[in-house]
């Protein structure tokens, strides 16, 4: 068929990606990386494999397949493909859209559309930025969680935010099965939103000042060298916030972030940084950083080259100097970095969702 993709059998990931997967599936793939030879690299499932194809396809496309098996053979028909305007377009993404866009990204299949509804309607009802919120929002499925709007914002404070996540569980309704608000919550007197409402911000309180016991810093007097930050962050033993934890021991389906929080003292003023991590076949690092009331993020992805996306807020300056400057210098290590920092509103927290080399 010609608008199909037609899978390297004697690629040795390929049947274990292909494993999770039935003939008459529908799922999102990304080319990777194009070939002589009609052949490309494909991410699917979390893993990359290689695919013959007359098309011609180009490296970043998200394409959507229908799966059909037979006789140890793979085949991809290809029912849709660049779903989603480029990068660069200035809108940002509907919920709907950031919502499949997420899927996506996450190398996971489609659900059902009914289900898919339920989600899109779910998400519509969390605050923030929706592509964010979205890759938020799949990230926790594929840990197993149903979780409720305002969990996914409390994770939102959590991993882009400066809060500890503890202060924001409260009684907020648990992502997984049998996780129920606190037992405080049960004494409630005749007005239920009165008493909700105190109770949450008894949680919050208590959690706070929890936190504040535990908190520590690497404490620093100038900006750290390429070497102190690896050091560092070898040796930073600081205690994880309790969501962290769960979410780390949660293997997700697609792709495995793990994350991490670090608290900086930088010449006396707070630097705190969440970091994400994704092992394996096609590894990727982002990482979000909050000095003050100032935001940026940074995302890592890919091998050869490694490729560099910055995201800002608009409370963040920046000189072209200083840019210039930056670019340079990490071009040494063989980085390749977008030419312009976009800004932060652009970003879902995890990669650029540029599809090179991811």
């Amino acid at each position: 068929m010609p608008n199909s993709l037609y899978v390297d059998s004697q690629f040795s990931s390929s049947p274990v990606a292909l494993r999770q997967f039935r003939s008459g599936d529908v799922v999102s793939v990304r080319v990777a990386e194009v070939f002589t030879g009609n052949r490309f690299r494909i991410q699917l499932g979390g893993q990359s494999m290689t695919a013959r194809s007359t098309l011609p396809l180009r490296a970043g496309q998200l394409i959507r397949v229908h799966i059909e098996k037979s006789a140890g053979a793979v085949t991809l028909r290809i029912l849709q493909s660049d779903l989603f305007p480029s990068a660069s377009n200035n809108s940002p993404l509907t919920p709907a859209e950031a919502l499949v866009r997420a899927f996506i990204d996450a190398s996971l299949a489609l659900p059902p559309d009914v289900t898919l509804s339920r989600m899109r309607a779910l998400l519509s009802r969390t605050k923030g930025n929706a592509a964010r919120m979205a890759r938020l929002y799949v990230d926790l499925v594929s840990r197993g969680a149903e979780p409720s709007a305002d969990f996914i914002e409390a994770v939102d404070g959590l991993l882009h935010g400066n809060e500890d996540g503890e202060e924001n569980s409260g009684n907020k309704q648990g992502p997984y099965s049998g996780d129920n608000a606190d037992e405080s919550s049960q004494n409630t007197p005749k007005d239920p939103d009165s008493a909700h409402s105190e109770s949450n911000s008894e949680n919050k309180a208590n959690h706070k000042n929890q936190a504040k016991k535990t908190r520590s810093f690497i404490k620093l007097k100038s900006s750290p060298s390429s070497d102190e930050c690896k050091s560092g962050f070898i040796q930073d033993t600081q205690e994880q916030p309790p969501l962290i934890n769960i979410l780390n021991n949660s293997p997700a389906k697609g792709q495995n972030w793990l994350f991490r929080k670090s608290r900086i003292l930088l010449d006396g003023r707070e630097v705190n940084i969440t970091w994400k991590i994704k092992k394996g076949i096609s590894p990727a690092l982002a990482f979000t950083v909050i000095d003050g009331s100032r935001r940026m993020e940074f995302m890592l992805e890919g091998l050869n080259p490694v490729n560099l996306s910055v995201y800002s807020d608009e409370k963040t300056e920046i000189s072209p100097e200083k840019w210039h400057e930056f670019c340079e210098r990490i071009s040494l290590k063989n980085i390749r970095v977008n030419d312009t920092i976009k800004k932060i509103e652009f970003s879902n927290g995890f990669s650029s969702g540029l599809g090179e080399a991811v």
